[in-house]
């Protein structure tokens, strides 16, 4: 890591956010952490402390299956109110994305929030159940 960033090679490093990352945290880096919702089962496993210290040019993500989901992000966004770039994708099948620009609407803009809605673009293209696309 350290070559490429001398180098001058920005370098990505992408995290389900149970990982204590702070050690990747220098010039050249960001990190995107994958904050774990309900649905998923391991929302107890993610590390706040990382999740927390989280930088401007860094990216927080989360994958909505549901309206508990949601609920869920909004305490955990009101919680760390983060500096870094927030992300928010349906689960694909199981949330209509107008669902969640509808959320979006309501929340981040009361709130002046900056969040991204994306789409897991690789199941919009291919067969959702595709393999190593």
């Amino acid at each position: 890591t350290d070559s490429l960033i001398a180098g001058g090679t920005e370098v990505n490093f992408e995290t389900n956010g149970s990982v204590d990352f702070s050690k990747f945290m220098k010039n050249g880096t960001i990190i995107t952490a994958d904050y774990k919702l309900p649905s998923s089962g391991m929302s107890s496993k993610m590390d706040m402390d990382s999740l927390s210290n989280q930088r401007g040019c860094d990216v927080l993500k989360f994958v909505a299956a549901d309206d508990a989901d949601l609920k869920d992000t909004e305490r955990i966004l009101d919680t760390l109110r983060p500096v870094c770039h927030v992300f928010i994708s349906p689960v694909f099948g199981r949330m209509d994305p107008k669902r969640l620009v509808e959320w979006l609407k309501g929340y981040a803009f009361k709130d002046k929030m900056d969040i991204r809605i994306q789409i897991q673009l690789h199941k919009a293209v291919w067969p959702p159940d595709a393999r190593g696309v």
